[in-house]
């Protein structure tokens, strides 16, 4: 039953930041008036400030401070945001946002290269599997990050991490190791004058000497870093000591002590809006009403605590929590629900990787059936219980083995250097003899040298007056090649005049066609609006309002039709007077989708169409802002169109190989035959036909697409079948490729 305290209460990995009125109200005021990157730093030290005291605040801070820094293109602002955005996540028990927003960080650490950043979110991912129960996982990033956190002097850091990989080897029963990497924390804290921190590793210690049973020492540790914690008004840490007091008293057997605890506890973790320690203190209060023999308070604590801890997708906390209920109603003879709660537990400790919890699960089974003198049942699961057992006491001896000869390879390789030490004297006169050696061959060389260089001076002399005609030939051959090289030139020159001619009128007749296209598409619209105000200036015309409605209504849609072509004209005009600069920044794809989506949301609406993006948040473009959202929002304006009511749109964005991001916009519309596809990015063609709802296009707008995709070293294609929908890709690069 306190396995699960032991293992979670002592815990307050995130970093404590207390900032004094004067320090945070300073910061506010410098915000006021600054700007740029000076700004997203004020706001991430201000979600840090606001961490632990205002979680609200800290978030909202960050997340302006996330925004800034994303238009900014200021990418250690972006990681920090990103972090500081996951801490609140992690400070309130919600593991999976912390994990996106910890990954984000890692991944745009990587891509400006700064080890410090990255070692920083190696941790924090670590500190997440951990609370999620994945120890392999928790153990192999904190790991990583250790090293780096030497390497560049991160001393908070450092702690923080010897604090994380102290609990996990914990959690695994590996004590000794797990005492030693808490013992190193505390070092480290203690050369920092950090009190918040060293009321962590008292903690820790705490939790060791509690597994031991010296109970005494354990409640000294508790007591002290409580004090330490109220020394710096740190509500977090005092709510921790309080939890784990609380245990000491439960296994003092005095519950209505532990209960007290417990209660204020409960009440500090509330007030910080932290869910997952909120569930663990109401965890602890059923276990002290359990003891107490209160059991309807006992069940409805376990049960609030189940339901967070499900919520949390926490299915190790969640199976033990199920064990106590169960436990409740074995106390009160009602097997039969015992059992219930049990083999829930058991099938959820199943889908964990702890083996410990496993084999507690199936000896609380075993107890049940033996309760129900169901012998066969019992000796199933007893067979279970105590084959994990010896299995997980073997893991055990092997790792004290381990440990053992490491001892002895450490011996070992001391008493081989002391031997190498010895065989050293003997190696330097080996050294001098082959020395001397040297030195004479060296003379030998050099003697060999002098009359090779006596023989090479006859032989030169010899072939001076054979290489003299060489050269004499050598001119007469490079005045061939320079007339030979006139004549090629003068070749080309006229191979580009011919080349020159066709590309010209190639252009002229794009320009005509391109003319034709406005003559036609501008006739239209301008047509109807006159028609429609000639018939309105008419004196012996009388229209209902419903006549007047629908003509306007036919009219708006002409002026907005007229409206997007002369916009497409503007853009494709200037991009072939090169008036469109090229100006490629990282761009976060995650948002730009979201944008697209948020601008055309009223169209999309209007058909009960249903959009949706696929698109991860560490994944950053590098491309022209502008060119990439017209490309698009032309897609997905497109999709909109040809897609029927109650149609569904896909936004993905894939990594490709060779450093290129693929976007496709893919939609269950009404498609696009085989010979109209070969239609769609020619000028020439013109290419347009009307939506579901009878939208009317340019015949501009893919023309653009494939203009700018191209500037922006990508390409363009479509995918499509008559009445199966249409899939619209184009490529990009991706930042930091």
């Amino acid at each position: 039953m306190l396995r699960l305290l032991f293992l979670t209460l002592a815990l307050f990995f995130s970093s404590v930041l207390l900032a004094s009125p004067s320090q945070t109200d300073s910061l506010k005021q410098e915000l006021a008036a600054s700007h740029g990157v000076r700004k997203v730093d004020l706001l991430n030290q201000l979600s840090e400030k606001y961490r632990v005291k205002v979680p609200a605040e800290a978030l909202t801070y960050g997340q302006q401070a996330l925004q800034l820094a994303t238009k900014l293109r200021y990418e250690a602002g972006i990681a920090e945001a990103l972090g500081n955005v996951g801490e609140y996540y992690l400070n309130n028990g919600n593991y999976d946002e912390a994990l996106r927003y910890f990954r984000s960080a890692l991944a745009m650490g990587k891509t400006i290269n700064k080890k410090p950043v990255i070692a920083v979110f190696l941790s924090k991912i670590g500190v997440v599997y951990y609370f999620l129960g994945e120890y392999k996982e928790a153990l192999e990033y904190s790991h990583q990050a250790l090293p780096m956190h030497r390497e560049h002097n991160q001393l908070q850091e450092l702690a923080d991490n010897l604090s994380v990989i102290s609990y996990i080897y914990n959690a695994r029963g590996n004590v000794q190791k797990a005492l030693d990497y808490s013992l190193q924390a505390l070092r480290v804290r203690q050369q920092l004058r950090d009190y918040n921190e060293i009321a962590k590793s008292l903690n820790s210690i705490g939790d060791f000497y509690l597994k031991q049973n010296n109970l005494s020492k354990s409640l000294e540790n508790y007591r002290q870093s409580l004090a330490t914690s109220r020394k710096v008004d740190n509500k977090r840490g005092i709510a921790f000591s309080m939890n784990n007091i609380g245990t000491v008293y439960m296994r003092q057997g005095e519950p209505g002590h532990a209960l007290r605890y417990y209660q204020t506890a409960l009440h500090i973790h509330r007030q910080l809006d932290n869910q997952f320690q909120v569930a663990v203190s109401l965890n602890n209060l059923g276990n002290a009403y359990l003891s107490l023999d209160r059991y309807e308070q006992a069940r409805r604590n376990f049960e609030s605590a189940l339901g967070l801890f499900q919520k949390l997708r926490n299915k190790q906390h969640s199976a033990t929590v199920l064990s106590q209920i169960g436990k409740s109603y074995l106390e009160q003879q009602q097997t039969g629900k015992a059992l219930k709660y049990h083999m829930q537990a058991l099938e959820l400790a199943k889908a964990t990787d702890s083996q410990p919890l496993l084999r507690d699960m199936y000896k609380a089974v075993a107890d049940i059936y033996l309760a129900m003198n169901q012998s066969q049942e019992f000796m199933k699961y007893y067979r279970y219980y105590e084959a994990l057992h010896n299995a997980l006491e073997l893991e055990q001896n092997k790792i004290k083995i381990a440990e053992m000869q490491a001892a002895f390879e450490e011996e070992k390789s001391r008493k081989e250097l002391e031997e190498i030490k010895a065989d050293r004297k003997i190696q330097v006169m080996e050294l001098d003899r082959q020395k001397t050696i040297r030195n004479f061959l060296l003379v030998c060389i050099a003697l060999s040298v002098a009359f090779s260089a006596v023989l090479f001076s006859f032989y030169r002399l010899k072939n001076r007056s054979n290489e003299q005609l060489k050269e004499q030939h050598a001119i007469i051959s490079h005045q061939n090649e320079e007339l030979s090289q006139i004549n090629t030139r003068l070749n080309t020159l006229n191979e580009k005049l011919v080349s020159s001619e066709a590309e010209l009128r190639k252009s002229n007749e794009t320009k005509d066609k391109f003319f034709s296209i406005i003559a036609h598409d501008l006739r239209s619209p301008l047509a109807t609006f006159t028609a429609f105000l000639s018939v309105l200036s008419g004196k012996d015309h009388a229209f209902t309002t419903e006549q007047i409605t629908e003509i306007a209504i036919g009219t708006e849609k002409s002026l907005r039709n007229l409206s997007a072509l002369l916009n497409n004209l503007l853009q494709w005009s200037q991009s072939q007077m090169g008036h469109i600069r090229y100006d490629p920044e990282a761009v976060w794809m995650y948002e730009a989708a979201q944008q697209t989506i948020s601008l055309l949301s009223d169209e999309a609406r209007n058909k009960d169409i249903h959009i949706q993006a696929t698109v991860g948040h560490d994944v950053f473009a590098y491309a022209d802002r502008n060119m990439l959202s017209f490309v698009l929002r032309n897609l997905l304006s497109n999709a909109i169109k040809f897609t029927p009511q109650d149609g569904r749109i896909c936004i993905e964005c894939t990594v490709q190989a060779e450093g290129m991001l693929q976007v496709v916009v893919a939609d269950s519309g009404v498609g696009i035959s085989p010979e109209n596809i070969l239609k769609l990015f020619g000028l020439a063609s013109s290419f347009t036909t009307p939506g579901t709802a009878d939208e009317r296009g340019t015949g501009l707008g893919l023309v653009l697409c494939k203009e700018f995709v191209e500037k922006n070293k990508g390409r363009i294609w479509v995918e499509s079948k008559v009445n199966e929908g249409s899939r619209f890709h184009f490529t990009i690069p991706k930042y930091g490729s």
